[in-house]
């Protein structure tokens, strides 16, 4: 028996062979299906250049034709590279075709990168005949943010002025966008330094171009000094941070010091006169502004300013002005007097005194005539004084001497409502010179909008009105309503549940169960107290009402998807006014949105209107803030009378309700208010 082994060695030598060709037919046969296509692309390759990287560029198109003498089917459109993520096949006709000689599929591509610097990619076209890639590159870039002003200096001034804002722009280069993500004050005063408004424009995305306004505030301390910081914005450009440096200085202030301190006049005959000039320097580091001069007196007429070159005049450092009291006694009695000056220095203001004796001289008064209220003008009358006598004129508001005021007459502008005018009338003859001062005017009663165009608070649409709210007729009641003032959508009416006549004066005014009295039928009664009497069939009440001047009135009209209104008309010029809509009928204020439009009308100017912008606009120092149930119209110009507030349809929704008016008189810390109900649709 032989003792021989199989080979084995050979059996597993064959085997290792047969893998090796299997392995390689498979090689071979990818080998041929990777060969290159014989499609051909209408561009061999292509560069997008410059993409801002917060878009995509423009797409470009590629034609895959096919000039071989065969069809072909091409399976596949794919995009691969290391940049391939920021290259787009947007559209294609290609996958699945198949293209017979002279055939043609297209696709689209985009480049869209979502980071800054250069990316190359290939667009790959597979199909039976192999794979045609053709490449694709492109560069992503960001804009360049730049700040104006940089650097940001503050406006010297006073440490006790308090802080101030100053605004400043963002703007972005041309070439591409920009997003702003954080901003930050730093250095050694940061603490002194802060965004006052606009904090949008430091995190928000900017277009090519695109600009963004905000404030940035400065608080000194309590004393001078000079103060630096930064403010550090992060973008997503490669310059991030942006740096502005930030520079203020608050200043001691002006500093006057007023010569003489003191002075005598001596003895003075009355109905002549002293003068003595004071000078007063500033020796602060900022310009002193002089507000006025206050004389401060038990017999004001006998010593006025006589000459004013420090009133309304700001002195520089290191200059000076003057002013000039005159001494004219109207009786034989010791003068003690003192002028204080007004500045905007810090602390108490600066007083200098006056002493002197007089004794007697001309007789005479002064008396004051026409309308004390703003816009109508003053007329001053000597009275008793010997002909012959020449007059000079000086007006005081409050007892305190005006500056350029020197003519019979004064005009009264806003700036004087609720101020007492009073005239002074310099007499002199050949022999002797007198002061005289007339009483004071009652107080100066704001301007008369009457005839302002759109006004509703006119006598005949507008009337304010005092009555019983119910009256017995016998057995039956009537119910009184009216509106606070009474208006066309909220008139005086008279419910019964009977019918009943009701006179005002005598005077039949309606009749029916429901009598409805417009503004205009109570224009033909002249404001105060008046009879009202109810009447029927063998029964008759009367009972008092009182009629006045309306000063405010108000109108919400509108409805759900419909554009809403609220108008406020005031007999008297108003700084500012405010609407409280009722907690049903709700605003919709979003920052942002053109929420609608304001329309302001003044005496004597042109209707003036902006848009409003989201819940706070700011437009030519006007300013309008909107809540969920509040309107609020402050720094109105002068004049002004008529206010609308147009909202766009959806601002305003839910249901009817009262609406609450409040406004500020101008020239005056009094404010006027009105409800009227919304004229609401359902």
């Amino acid at each position: 028996m032989s003792n021989s082994r199989p080979n084995v060695t050979s059996a597993r030598s064959l085997a290792v062979v047969a893998f090796i060709s299997m392995v390689l037919a498979i090689a071979m046969s990818s080998s041929a299906m990777a060969d290159t296509s014989v499609l051909s692309p209408s561009l061999a390759s292509w560069d997008f250049g410059n993409v801002d990287i917060h878009g995509s560029s423009a797409t470009q198109d590629f034609a895959i034709s096919n000039a071989s003498a065969g069809a072909v089917t091409v399976s596949s459109v794919t995009i691969i590279g290391p940049g391939g993520a920021a290259f787009q096949v947007t559209s294609t006709g290609c996958p699945g075709a198949v293209l017979g000689t002279g055939d043609t599929c297209d696709i689209q591509t985009a480049f869209a990168p979502a980071t800054a610097g250069a990316k190359s990619a290939t667009l790959e076209i597979t199909d039976d005949s192999g794979t045609l890639d053709v490449p694709l590159s492109g560069t992503g870039i960001t804009g360049t943010l730049t700040a104006n002003p940089s650097p940001l200096n503050f406006t010297p001034q006073p440490w006790f002025y308090g802080g101030q804002q100053q605004s400043m722009s963002l703007q972005d280069s041309g070439d591409a966008g920009i997003v702003t993500q954080s901003a930050q004050i730093t250095g050694p005063d940061a603490a002194r330094f802060y965004l006052a408004w606009g904090q949008n424009c430091v995190s928000q995305q900017y277009g090519p171009g695109g600009n963004c306004t905000f404030g940035v505030g400065f608080n000194p301390p309590n004393g001078p000094g000079t103060f630096h910081a930064q403010l550090e914005l992060t973008t997503d450009s490669a310059s991030s941070p942006l740096v502005i440096p930030l520079n203020a200085t608050a200043l001691s202030g002006p500093n006057a010091v007023i010569s003489p301190p003191q002075t005598d006049f001596g003895n003075v005959e009355v109905g002549h006169s002293a003068s003595k000039t004071v000078t007063v320097a500033n020796t602060g580091d900022f310009p002193m502004q002089v507000q006025g001069l206050l004389m401060i007196t038990g017999t004001p007429s006998d010593i006025p300013i006589s000459a004013d070159h420090c009133s309304n005049q700001t002195v520089n450092q290191g200059d000076s002005c003057q002013f000039t009291v005159t001494y004219r006694p109207s009786a034989a009695r010791e003068l003690n007097a003192a002028v204080v000056l007004i500045t905007n220095g810090p602390g108490a203001p600066t007083p200098t005194g006056f002493t002197g004796d007089g004794v007697p001289g001309l007789n005479g008064a002064v008396t004051i005539s026409g309308d004390p209220s703003a816009g109508s003008t003053l007329t001053c009358h000597p009275v008793g004084f010997p002909g012959g006598t020449d007059f000079a004129y000086r007006w005081l508001r409050n007892g305190h001497l005006m500056a350029g005021e020197l003519t019979r007459r004064l005009t009264l502008p806003d700036a004087d409502i609720g101020a007492r005018m009073s005239c002074r009338v310099i007499a002199a003859n050949a022999i002797a010179t007198r002061t005289a001062t007339s009483r004071g005017t009652a107080k100066i009663a704001p301007m008369t909008l009457t005839d302002l165009p759109g006004a509703f608070s006119d006598q005949g649409t507008c009337r304010v009105v005092q009555a019983n709210r119910v009256v017995r007729l016998g057995p039956d009641r009537v119910v009184t309503s009216f509106g606070s003032p009474s208006t066309p959508w909220a008139p005086l009416t008279f419910t019964s549940g009977v019918p009943v006549k009701a006179r005002i004066d005598g005077r039949l005014v309606g009749a029916g169960k429901v009598i409805v009295v417009s503004p205009a039928t109570l224009d033909g009664f002249p404001n105060g107290r008046h009879s009202l009497s109810i009447n029927r069939t063998g029964a008759a009440v009367q009972t008092p009402i009182v009629l006045g001047a309306c000063a405010l009135a108000g109108r919400l009209t509108g409805g759900p998807g419909q554009p809403a209104s609220l108008s406020a008309s005031s007999r008297h010029p108003i700084s500012a006014l405010t609407f409280q809509l009722p907690p049903q009928l709700p605003l919709a204020a979003a920052r942002g949105w053109r929420l609608g439009w304001v329309t302001i009308t003044s005496a004597g100017h042109p209707i003036r209107a902006f848009d409003l912008v989201g819940p706070r606009t700011l437009s030519n120092a006007v300013a309008v803030a909107v809540t969920a149930h509040t309107v609020s119209v402050t720094h109105l110009p002068p004049r002004t009378g008529v206010v609308t507030v147009t909202f766009r349809a959806g601002v305003v929704s839910g249901r009817a309700g009262t609406v609450h008016l409040t406004a500020r008189l101008r020239g005056s810390p009094a404010s006027v208010r009105a409800r009227t109900p919304a004229t609401w649709l359902p």
